[in-house]
């Protein structure tokens, strides 16, 4: 059976990238209900505006609005393949979607406390040496 070049989940438009992550009904209803928790901006701004729809997309806006949509778009390829491929790996309705998009951003935004060193960037490594004997050493950590 040879496969169709039609979305699986709608059955109405070419299977596109764009199509699967923005133009599908799956994949706009999940954006408009994140829209109702983050500021993803105007459905006009997610427009195909040709082959370099994405970055173009991602130029007009902010850094932080930039990472969310990269976080809605990411979820909807998700689900759509969980769906298209009977991937049994969670719940692909759009409200479990926008309780993990909540839930993953808040993990990702959560401050991790900053390795332990001294005020001149020092810390020390612990290598394991022969017979499990251990030594220490002073190293001085890379300032980039």
């Amino acid at each position: 059976m040879e496969p169709t070049p039609t979305c699986d989940l709608c059955g109405n438009d070419y299977e596109t990238s764009y199509h699967a992550v923005v133009a599908c009904p799956q994949a706009r209803a999940l954006r408009q209900a994140m829209s109702q928790h983050w500021n993803l901006r105007d459905e006009k701004n997610f427009s195909y505006t040709g082959k370099d729809w994405l970055l173009l997309l991602l130029d007009r806006v902010s850094k932080d609005l930039r990472g969310l949509i990269l976080l809605v778009l990411w979820r909807a390829w998700q689900a759509r393949n969980n769906i298209t491929h009977s991937h049994s790996s969670g719940d692909t309705s759009v409200s479990s979607s926008v309780g993990f998009l909540i839930s993953y951003r808040e993990s990702l935004e959560s401050p991790y406390p900053p390795p332990p060193s001294d005020s001149k960037g020092k810390e020390e490594v612990h290598f394991a040496g022969r017979g499990d004997a251990r030594r220490k050493t002073t190293v001085q950590l890379a300032s980039r």
